[in-house]
């Protein structure tokens, strides 16, 4: 059996129609690469990992930029596919996913995750999407994926012998994710083969009704997981397929790894699933044309970076305290330096007051989340762009306006939900948005709590120099001050108002935005994570350690320490910096010397940026052994005198 698997799919692998009869070839397709009967590929050769690049739409095709080193851009036109070292990039797929409705879009996904538990590959959904526009119906369809499905039962668990109960029970398996403790009962398995056998259904159809079916109990409160686990595996589906046109480079690597990425997806998460897809810009999506004229979707950005592209300041300058820079900490979410901004809208002590927020220029609206919290209240992130390159995220609305709540309830959301303590959160979230906004217009109200968060990516930018790139997400290095991109007029009555929380301290160090990017190499200034934790693998940042300054006063050394220094309590940290010696020097004077350095008679009270700090009557030692690596331990004696000076097996050990 291994070695017929193997013969076909080299096979296929050579593009040889000829290999076998058009009706085998379709049935293969379904698990692997197409048959070769379509137009010529076309492509363009990068030599890097796609995940090395970002690509963007142009007028005339694409932009494909090197997220490292120099950062070049090459325009390519006039092909079908991009090759990278790790995928080829269908460059049709958005295109042709447009040719055919979208219930039988997601039919033909579900199809693939049905069948073999794995995620399509996209040169295989535009082979079906043709196939159906050509008349092929879903139902045919699902007959040619269950014969290849028979063909390799070793990778499927499907089989011509099989019986139409055993058969049932496989679904169950492969596309409820329901076995073992979870598997289900006779009375269940006897109904569905039943079907089978009064020739109701055909094998292929069936996974279908029985999809259909799952869906309807959404709302159940045992079973809810399931429709929960489809709609995660359509997600990824979508996103590898769909979205970035992805395809691996061998058919036997197609197989096994769209496989592996369906099997880390869960009813609660895929995170694991979407970190085993390496690309640079996971906002990237063939499924929008994202040079549309006005009206449409967003043009390209200027190349000029500081074209104002904002007007109007999204709150009133009356209706908010302050306006937060960059770089503001507060455990356990931002344990290093924010990458976004804030404003301030209530003061300690007071009831939120919802003010309007409107849009800072000329926008389209492309993303809403929806976040439900089991004590009734609720609150929403909304996502847009003035120009192609360039997103805007507006966080802690109380509100979204009815025009965008209308197209956010035109289909069902995308929903999750996970545990905050006792309080149980749903997150609800429709992508793929076209809402244009006029500059002005209101779209929501906030905060929902103490203020309203605006955050800016910019494509266009060099990213920004952590010193290891590879331990921070797609989008992490290319945030930047949103004061960059108003005019004049607005950027100056708002910089009138950036200090801290309450607008009691101005910040007047330049840049005023700030700055999220403290990494300082050969020193332990920056950013550390947990030996094989970072910021693409984890979602609990509160167990990394940020060294770092205020966000107001750039003098002020902050540290954030979370959840891994044995005996810390969670918070912010400061002391006054000393200029000689290993006690008290800021960090950005610690360096991999061979010396212990030493924190003592931390500061009580406040930051600069009026954030609460920790003042434990304890020291902290640091030391580093190496340039990439720091050893932290807090010591319970009062001063570094007391503490010898010496690190014991307590210390954690921290890496860039």
């Amino acid at each position: 059996m291994k070695q017929l698997l193997y013969a076909l799919l080299i096979c296929l692998a050579l593009l040889m129609s000829a290999c076998s009869p058009v009706a085998k070839d379709a049935n293969q397709n379904a698990l692997s690469s197409p048959p070769m009967s379509a137009a010529p590929v076309s492509t363009m050769q990068f030599v890097g990992k796609r995940g090395a690049y970002l690509m963007s739409q142009t007028a005339s095709g694409y932009l494909v930029k090197e997220i490292a080193g120099s950062g070049v851009e090459v325009k390519v036109s006039g092909v079908t596919s991009i090759t990278f070292s790790d995928y080829v990039v269908n460059l049709s797929v958005g295109v042709k996913s447009k040719t055919i409705s979208a219930a039988d879009l997601q039919s033909l996904i579900e199809l693939y995750i049905a069948f073999f538990n794995r995620v399509p590959d996209a040169d295989g959904l535009v082979y079906w999407i043709d196939q159906r526009k050509a008349g092929v119906s879903i139902d045919q369809i699902a007959d040619h994926f269950y014969n290849a499905a028979i063909l390799y039962s070793d990778l499927t668990g499907y089989s011509s012998t099989m019986s139409n109960a055993d058969f049932v029970r496989v679904i169950y398996k492969n596309v409820l994710g329901r076995f073992d403790a979870t598997a289900p009962p006779e009375a269940d398995v006897n109904y569905w083969s039943s079907s089978l056998s009064s020739g109701q259904s055909t094998r292929g159809n069936l996974v279908r009704v029985m999809l259909f079916s799952a869906r309807t109990f959404a709302d159940d409160a045992t079973w809810g997981w399931v429709p929960k686990l489809l709609d995660n595996k359509l997600a990824v589906g979508n996103y590898f397929a769909l979205w970035h046109g992805l395809n691996f480079k061998t058919p036997e690597e197609s197989i096994s790894k769209t496989m592996a990425i369906a099997q880390k997806v869960t009813a609660d998460d895929f995170t694991e699933a979407m970190n085993l897809i390496d690309v640079g810009d996971k906002l990237f999506n063939l499924s929008i044309t994202s040079t549309l004229a006005p009206g449409g979707l967003t043009p390209a950005c200027p190349a000029d970076i500081s074209t104002a592209l904002f007007d109007i300041s999204p709150i009133a300058i009356e209706d908010f305290i302050a306006f937060r820079p960059l770089g503001f900490m507060s455990a356990p979410i931002h344990m290093f330096p924010a990458k976004h901004s804030a404003f301030s809208m209530t003061a300690i002590g007071q009831v939120p007051v919802a003010k309007p927020v409107r849009s800072p220029g000329n926008m389209v609206v492309t993303e809403i989340y929806e976040a439900s919290f089991s004590s009734g209240a609720k609150n929403y992130q909304v996502f847009m762009r003035p120009c192609g390159e360039v997103r805007v995220y507006f966080g802690h609305l109380v509100t979204a306006s009815e025009k965008l709540m209308a197209e956010f309830n035109k289909e069902a959301p995308r929903c999750n939900s996970f545990y905050e303590g006792n309080t149980t959160v749903t997150t609800c979230r429709r992508e793929n948005l076209n809402i244009s906004l006029s500059s002005g217009e209101q779209f929501g109200t906030g905060p929902d709590t103490a203020g309203v968060d605006f955050g800016v990516l910019d494509f266009r930018r060099a990213p920004a120099r952590f010193i290891n790139l590879e331990h921070y997400d797609t989008y992490y290095p290319f945030y930047a001050s949103p004061l960059d991109y108003f005019t004049a007029d607005v950027r100056a009555s708002i910089e009138s108002k950036t200090g801290n929380v309450f607008g009691t301290k101005m910040r007047t160090a330049q840049p005023i935005g700030g700055s999220y990017m403290q990494d300082l190499a050969g020193s332990a200034q920056g950013n550390w994570f947990l030996p094989g934790k970072n910021h693409k693998n984890s979602t609990d940042m509160s167990i990394f350690v940020g060294l770092a300054h205020d966000y107001v006063n750039p003098d002020e050394p902050v540290m954030s320490l979370g959840s891994s220094v044995k005996g810390a309590k969670q918070g912010l940290y400061s002391y006054v910096p000393t200029t000689l010696g290993v006690v008290n020097r800021d960090f950005k004077d610690i360096q991999a010397d061979g010396r212990v350095y030493c924190i003592e008679k931390f500061k009580a009270g406040q930051t600069t940026g009026g954030l609460p700090l920790s003042n434990p009557a304890s020291v902290l030692l640091l030391w580093m052994p190496d340039y990439s690596s720091l050893k932290l331990e807090l010591v319970e004696v009062g001063t570094c005198a007391a503490s010898n000076m010496k690190l014991s097996s307590n210390a954690t050990l921290f890496v860039r």
